[in-house]
């Protein structure tokens, strides 16, 4: 949510975005995305999604060069962020830390930015992206990544295997397989859903791509990932209530977490 794609993405759905970076001698010291959204009379509010409070750099790799710098480049930040603020009527800084939030995240933080008179400026509140996210780590084998699982999961994938489920990239076309799945899978689960178009918009990146769970010539599961840095996420799936007993989701996580692999990407 920080690449220069989601930003062109938020920018084609309407929402106004902003990048700030800071340079050292022509080298990227950090580089953010920050995202407004408009409130009731007049107002409105930033957004700063999967915030690194380590250092805010593209890739999310920390630079040791910079890394004992990180107070000083938030600071910079966020004097920048305060401008933006005001001239865009901003009445607050919506901002969720890539790994989750900490009680005590202002320690790790410029405390003359986040505490003023004593009282921590930074109030939790609902989460606008999940409030968990599982991290595979893609550096062990096929077998292995299997031998860690539970022993359901494990019979779910090769249930769905021997049922003749089959995985397979989508293409522009094929997005309404999607839509009518994800509409139902809201439905049945009590989740709000974007518009149509949102979807539609999202999956224009190459980086984005939307595969297919098919059973007997039917769509039975499907997910959208991002493809970014050293990372593929899991960003959208869907689910159909036929044929539930074959698994599909299963199996097509897995697809997903091998062609993640095979790709050489380091985290699912």
């Amino acid at each position: 949510m920080q690449s220069w794609e989601w930003g062109e993405f938020q920018k084609s759905i309407g929402n106004k975005i902003f990048r700030l970076w800071i340079e050292d001698d022509g080298e990227l010291m950090s580089a953010i995305t920050l995202i407004k959204k408009k409130l009731l009379c007049g107002k409105s509010y930033l957004y700063w999604p999967q915030f690194n409070y380590q250092l805010p750099i593209t890739n999310y790799q920390l630079n040791s060069k910079f890394k004992d710098q990180k107070f000083e480049i938030i600071d910079l930040l966020f004097n920048e962020i305060q401008k933006i603020a005001k001239n865009e009527n901003a009445i607050f800084l919506r901002f969720e830390p890539q790994f989750g939030f900490q009680s005590k995240i202002e320690n790790r933080l410029p405390a003359e930015t986040f505490v003023q008179e004593g009282k921590s400026s930074i109030v939790k509140t609902f989460d606008v992206q999940p409030s968990k996210t599982l991290i595979l780590n893609l550096d062990k084998s096929e077998e292995d990544m299997l031998k860690a699982m539970r022993q359901k999961t494990r019979y779910n994938i090769r249930l769905s295997e021997k049922k003749g489920v089959k995985i397979r990239e989508a293409n522009v076309n094929e997005f309404d397989k999607f839509w009518e799945l994800i509409k139902k899978t809201s439905k049945r689960d009590g989740f709000r859903l974007h518009d149509k178009m949102y979807y539609q918009k999202m999956l224009e990146p190459a980086m984005v791509k939307l595969f297919l769970a098919e059973y007997k010539n039917n769509t039975v599961a499907a997910n959208i990932m991002v493809f970014f840095g050293d990372t593929v996420t899991y960003l959208h799936g869907a689910s159909s209530t036929e044929h539930r007993n074959i698994m599909a989701p299963y199996i097509l996580q897995w697809h997903c977490i091998k062609l993640a692999k095979k790709l050489g990407y380091r985290y699912y």
